[in-house]
């Protein structure tokens, strides 16, 4: 860049009055520190008391504009620069003078107004003025009202007074660096939302295309149908038409031939079968039917207004403020699904848009894994967003919500709540709704059905917990199920045993390898599969009671099992059996195939882990529901070993839990033998 350019800069930054864009004439300080020509200011405060820069309010002296500290800085620098310019002074000079090395040699000497030939060498603290030598004789004598000192030692305190305070700003400017970098980062983010509406603007309007396109396709295979059944009538007038022109043809051409070539001989040897053939064409009738039916596109009412439609939606500017954006989550239990809402608020605390971009929630559970959300945010109308999670553990969990890459301050830290029973049924006893070492249970359509171990009984229940009847069995009663028609199967002793839904007896039946007959279930074919504990396997009879195979044998590896307990069958018929001290649960084709395997033995750390798994279901969205032994709980787990929740019931302890049976609505039962009762929880 030329000297001159440079120069022409400096001007421009340093020595160039705001309001009328030319150099400093007698350029007054006011009290915001901003610098103007005095006449300015005295133009600019006839209309407003205000800085002309910041706006900031101005309180004049008494003395209006002239009162205001004159600039001496700038002053300074308009002597030099008019000392520059008449080549008096270095350009090297001038040069130190642009850089801000200013020193006090060049600083130019102050007169006193009412003593023009004095210089300004003392200072009034109390009346806060500048006074030359004469002013301390006269004006400003020491005294009560005056103290006169001279500059230097005035400013010297000044100086470090202001140096202080100079210091104090320091850390200012870092601030300010900070929230410069806040607001590029809001601004790429701000700039990242327009891109991302702007997709969302083109992505919804290429629905629409593709809805009206697969209307218009709908449409036209509905013309396709339409034009092919009409045409097929015309069609076949037509062939009509034709066989019967055809049929006219070859009797007149038959008929011309015999009267212009055939001797008088050869037609009258024909001339009765041409007759003939004659008048039958004569009686020939033409059957034409006009078709005057057209096809023809009559566009919808709804179509039409959609094409006359304003706009296909709205572009709203989000003003969120994390710092006062609320996270409220409704209630929190382990294994229930509960509501996240997410409120982003403006600074003035209202609700508002987020211009399409949505919360990003983050929980972390209480053995520092990260917590999987299966759906996505649902916008509200309201401007808030609903996040769906089902909290699968007790314990504290952090929930962090970002909206924009910014932290809602409301994100909190949130103690999911163990899953304790909604209803408790029956007490240790020997009466009817009472218990002793209940084992097996099942329910069938409303009714609960329950394996009184030691009363040697089947008690039903409805799933409120009143008692509908009891029957008894022929010895220590431990496995229940229900078949297609309502009959109750029962293992007891070493028997199994089929009661009608009312309670009769209808057969028994045992087997030669049967050692202790256990848990039992009935698969989709109407077969009954019975987990003989003691004996490690499992037997399947179809509905005569006639054994159809056996499966397993003792051992720990796949397939083998190590005192199975309980069994159930899935919605794809595969039968699945709880193996107590292998610690996990098998599932096997009607073929006796392995399927799968569910958990393995754990210090509950991690995914998968099962403790002593007594009994199992399996609910209608195919998760597996266990009770443990060992944790004395409730596991909810997929086909494929993946945790979905547990069930602690710290509320109300399970003791020794058997048996499980759920409900379509969402309920499990759980016999909870050591306590000598039944336990309703609600899970789904």
């Amino acid at each position: 860049m030329s000297e001159d350019g440079s120069e022409q800069e400096f001007d421009q930054e340093f020595l160039t009055c705001p309001v009328c864009n030319k150099l400093f004439c007698e350029p007054k300080i006011l009290p915001c520190l901003h610098t103007f020509c005095k006449t300015c200011l005295e133009k600019w405060m006839k209309q407003k008391v205000s800085c002309p820069f910041c706006r900031t309010k101005v309180t004049l002296p008494s003395e209006g504009v002239s009162g205001l500290p004159t600039n001496f800085n700038i002053n300074k620098l308009l002597d030099f620069r008019k000392l520059q310019k008449s080549k008096n002074l270095p350009c090297q000079l001038f040069e130190e003078l642009r850089s801000k090395e200013r020193r006090s040699r060049y600083h130019r000497k102050l007169y006193c107004r009412d003593h023009p030939d004095q210089v300004l060498a003392f200072y009034c603290d109390p009346c806060e003025r500048l006074v030359c030598r004469d002013c301390t004789i006269v004006l400003h004598r020491p005294g009560p009202d005056h103290d006169p000192r001279e500059v230097g030692k005035v400013a010297l305190g000044r100086r470090e007074a202001l140096n202080t305070l100079l210091k104090d700003t320091d850390g200012l400017l870092e601030k300010l660096d900070e929230a410069k970098k806040a607001i590029d980062h809001d601004m790429m983010q701000f700039h990242e939302s327009r891109q991302v509406v702007e997709r969302a603007i083109f992505n919804y309007a290429e629905e629409l295309k593709i809805r009206i396109d697969a209307k218009a396709m709908e449409l036209v295979s509905e013309l396709d149908e339409r034009w092919e059944r009409e045409e097929s009538v015309i069609t076949r007038q037509k062939g009509a038409l034709e066989k019967m022109q055809q049929n006219v043809k070859e009797g007149r051409r038959f008929s011309e031939d015999v009267l212009s070539q055939g001797s008088d001989a050869e037609v009258l040897s024909v001339w009765h079968q041409v007759e003939e053939r004659l008048r039958q064409i004569q009686t020939l009738e033409v059957e034409y039917e006009p078709y005057d039916r057209r096809m023809m596109f009559k566009p919808s009412k709804e179509a039409s207004n959609v094409a006359n439609i304003p706009v296909i939606g709205t572009v709203e500017t989000s003003a969120v403020d994390p710092a006062i954006t609320t996270v409220m989550i409704q209630d929190y239990v382990e294994c229930l699904q509960t509501v996240i809402k997410v409120g982003p608020r403006d600074s003035s605390g209202e609700l508002c848009s987020t211009d399409g971009i949505k919360p990003r929630v983050e929980i972390t559970g209480p053995k520092g894994d990260r917590v999987h959300l299966d759906p996505e945010p649902e916008a509200n109308e309201d401007h808030t967003w609903d996040v769906v999670w089902t909290p699968s553990l007790k314990g504290l969990h952090s929930v962090n919500v970002m909206i924009g890459g910014h932290e809602a301050k409301g994100s909190p830290f949130v103690c999911v709540k163990s899953n304790d029973p909604v209803l408790t049924i029956g007490k240790k006893g020997s009466e009817d709704g009472d218990f002793d070492n209940p084992i097996g249970l099942a329910v069938y359509e409303d009714k609960l059905i329950v394996a009184d171990g030691h009363n040697e009984r089947v008690q039903v229940f409805d799933v409120n917990g009143t008692h509908l009847s009891s029957f008894p069995t022929s010895a220590f009663t431990k496995g229940v199920a229900v078949d297609k028609d309502g009959n109750i199967i029962v293992t007891a002793g070493q028997e199994v045993m089929i009661f009608t839904s009312s309670g009769q007896l209808q057969r028994t039946f045992t087997h030669g390898d049967f050692d202790i007959p256990y848990g039992v279930a009935v698969d989709g074919d109407g077969h009954i599969v019975m987990v003989d504990r003691d004996a490690h396997c499992v037997f399947l009879f179809d509905f005569n009671c006639r054994l159809i195979r056996k499966m397993g044998v003792e051992g720990n590896g796949l397939g083998c099992f190590n005192y199975p307990n309980f069994v159930t069958v899935d919605t794809e018929n595969n039968i699945i059996v709880s193996d107590l001290r292998n610690h996990r649960a098998q599932g096997f084709d009607q073929e006796g195939n392995l399927k799968f395997q569910i958990g393995h033995k754990g210090l509950d750390i991690e995914q998968g882990e099962l403790n002593f798994p007594t009994g199992i279901a399996v609910d209608a969205e195919g998760n597996v529901v266990m009770a443990e032994l060992s944790g004395n709980r409730l596991k909810v787990m997929r086909s494929d070993g993946i945790d979905v929740c547990t069930i602690s019931s710290d509320g109300d302890k399970l003791n020794k839990p058997h048996g499980v049976a759920v409900t379509e609505d969402g309920f499990v039962f759980v016999a909870d033998s050591g306590n000598h009762c039944i336990k309703k929880y609600k899970y789904l």
